[in-house]
């Protein structure tokens, strides 16, 4: 008798870290949200301002790691120079 297959594939993990990127964007959108709410409540608009810029800078670099990196890299490359 031959077994029976349900399984098409093996899972992979791709989609896993898709997710992973996705839920931490909306977890740092959250928390940013909640900080900036904070800090114009207490007229701390300085801080509110670098909040703000320093979110933009942290979901630019989540989204586009591959290529934050590749920049790193060939900074490195032009300074130590291999």
């Amino acid at each position: 008798m031959q077994p029976i297959f349900l399984a098409s594939e093996l899972p992979s993990l791709g989609n896993v870290s898709d997710w992973v990127v996705t839920q931490g964007k909306y977890a740092i959108t959250i928390i940013i949200a909640i900080l900036l709410v904070k800090f114009i409540f207490r007229q701390e608009l300085g801080r509110a301002i670098g909040i703000a810029l320093l979110t933009g800078l942290t979901w630019f670099v989540i989204s586009n790691s591959q290529t934050v990196f590749t920049a790193i890299g060939n900074i490195f490359k032009t300074i130590f120079g291999s």
